[in-house]
């Protein structure tokens, strides 16, 4: 397949090499199973930092705690398991 002539956000295509790669900021084709694809995703995907606070504030001022299982936590781990880091060799 041909790199796309006007990519959008999340188009991918597979190089010749069969590594698929995918069009992740303006400029940028990343390697989907690249360390760097896991960071911009990552990026990419968690909540802003106001609305992470606000969350946190929201668990503090209703239960006195943060914890394990409360919407930030949720947030955070769905983000984290939906783009994993790539393990190392």
């Amino acid at each position: 397949m041909t790199l796309p002539t006007d990519p959008k956000i999340g188009d991918r295509f597979i190089h010749k090499d069969n590594q698929t790669y995918e069009y992740v900021q303006k400029g940028s084709w990343i390697a989907v199973d690249s360390e760097s694809y896991a960071v911009i995703k990552r990026r990419q995907n968690y909540p802003e930092i106001g609305d992470q606070l606000d969350m946190l504030y929201h668990e503090i001022k209703e239960t006195g705690t943060i914890s394990a299982t409360g919407e930030w936590i949720t947030a955070i781990d769905s983000v984290k398991n939906n783009y994993p880091k790539p393990q190392e060799s």
